[in-house]
């Protein structure tokens, strides 16, 4: 709870750890450059931190290999990792407050984003990696009496992680918690737009009890300490959530190197396909506006795209554009605060960039598209809806960070809404139909509100960013392909 706390005068007390954390200590990059950290809340630059280059890398993975093989870490028993990544998850609710404002301060989302989600999940996060550190076994392989074969689960070593801003703290959970419970010793590099908590939350794990040199963190830029990490020889494994492009450049960097194991979470264009027989549009529009405007539309499957059917578009448009509205940009330390502001000045132009393409090209803008609270300093756009994107217009190729909402008729063909139906149908009785480069869950639920990602990297990677009606073909054939598998399954059972 949050209610009572006046979060800009606690934001006034909170000192900023702005050196790299490396071994332990806190210590000056090796060139002793620093850069701005500044707050999209106003424009103010909270702190220079280290900005750390491949010196620094190199300095970063050689404390973290020292701490592997001395087993410090790597060679605790199962329930003493288990006992200090719980009390590390402790630490970060104990912590709480601060890390919210430092997310907030930092990277602009709402203070009670920050902490009722942002933070909570973090340490949920943490704790369950912990939970499950003594609770996942090896393995006996079926052998002859002869033999014995075994299959046990080590650590790698030392693993790198690179992690994006628009959920600083919790991506970077993601990759640290599983690492550290695996045993292995960690490089994370923060994105230069949020390194703070990061940096704080690295601290807490040395006060948990994780020794000195497991757990390190390189503020920095992508192009000189997050390759350096990607480069780097004694790293076993890297991963890296961010966009497609970079991640290919990780995939590369490893062939380059010493072909290390590469974990990628990588891009998505999500659409929501909205039918007129939806059993409650009001549900479906407030379901698609947070799709968009939650975290200032800065989230990697950000539901960007709104295809709907014509007999209901004049209506949902209506309904999408009301609720938008009250997504209005407010103050981030205001625990009332919806939307807060975009990360930085850079991302602010991008966004303004491709509102004003929109309207170039002919998209009618319904609902917003201007920048906001301009006299504060901070980087605010308001909501923006547009109506009628046709799929060549530059509008429909906006990044997946762009705060912005398309609406557009869509008139479709019977056979490809039975296809739709079929498949549907199909995840109900079966469980789940997943492909590796695609997911599409579908429930009693969620029948007439669809979200569909396509990952940047995958083993079978069809091109999904065409045409809808098209890609309602493709569903239609993915469908008749299941319903013969299906009756031949049945046929070779009877």
């Amino acid at each position: 709870m949050i209610a009572g706390i006046d979060w800009r005068a606690e934001a006034g007390r909170l000192t900023f750890r702005d050196k790299a954390f490396i071994g332990g200590v806190f210590v000056d990059a090796a060139s002793g450059e620093t850069f701005d950290c500044v707050s999209p809340v106003d424009g103010a630059v909270l702190a220079k931190v280290a900005a750390c280059g491949p010196e620094d890398v190199d300095r970063a993975v050689k404390s973290a290999r020292a701490a592997f093989e001395k087993g410090v870490w790597a060679d605790q028993a199962p329930r003493a990792r288990k006992r200090t990544l719980t009390k590390f998850a402790d630490l970060i609710l104990k912590n709480a407050d601060e890390l919210a404002l430092l997310e907030t301060l930092d990277m602009g989302k709402p203070i009670a984003n920050a902490r009722n989600a942002d933070v909570r999940a973090v340490a949920e996060c943490v704790r369950w990696y912990g939970e499950a550190v003594d609770k996942i076994y090896d393995e006996v392989a079926p052998t002859p009496k002869t033999a014995l074969a075994l299959i046990t689960r080590e650590p790698l070593g030392v693993v790198g992680a690179v992690v994006p801003w628009n959920f600083p703290l919790l991506m970077a959970a993601w990759k640290f918690a599983p690492a550290l419970a695996a045993g292995n010793s960690l490089v994370l590099k923060p994105a230069e737009q949020s390194p703070l908590s990061a940096l704080r939350v690295a601290e807490l794990a040395l006060e948990a009890g994780i020794p000195r040199g497991v757990f390190n963190v390189i503020p920095g830029f992508g192009e000189t300490a997050g390759q350096a990490l990607g480069r780097h020889m004694d790293v076993d494994a890297i991963a890296f959530t961010g966009s497609s492009e970079v991640g290919k450049l990780f995939l590369k960097y490893a062939g380059e190197s010493n072909m290390k194991t590469v974990s990628l979470e990588c891009g998505g264009k999500t659409p929501n396909i909205v039918f007129a027989d939806s059993p409650d549009l009001d549900a479906a529009a407030a379901g698609a506006a947070d799709g968009i405007f939650y975290n200032s539309g800065q989230v990697c499957d950000a539901a960007s795209r709104l295809l709907v059917e014509e007999k209901i578009h004049d209506l949902f448009l209506d309904k999408v554009t009301k609720i938008a509205a009250n997504y209005q940009p407010g103050d981030p330390l205001d625990q009332k605060t919806q939307m807060g502001a975009m990360v930085d000045e850079t991302q602010t132009k991008r966004v303004l960039g491709y509102i004003a393409k929109g309207q170039e090209e002919g998209a009618s803008l319904a609902l917003g598209g201007k920048q906001v609270r301009k006299e504060t300093g901070g980087f605010y756009i308001e909501p923006t809806v547009f109506d009628r994107v046709d799929n060549d217009q530059g509008a429909q190729d906006c990044a997946r960070f762009a705060r912005r909402y398309r609406d557009r008729q869509y008139a479709r063909r019977r056979r490809h809404r039975g296809a739709l139906r079929r498949l549907q149908t199909i995840r109900i009785r079966t469980g789940q139909i997943a492909a590796r480069a695609r997911e599409i869950h579908a429930t009693q639920d969620d029948l007439h509100q669809r979200r569909m990602k396509r990952p940047g990297v995958s083993a079978f990677q069809p091109d999904w960013r065409g045409d809808t009606r098209a890609a309602a073909g493709r569903l239609a054939s993915a469908a008749s392909k299941m319903r013969s598998k299906k009756a031949r399954i049945v046929s070779s059972r009877a």
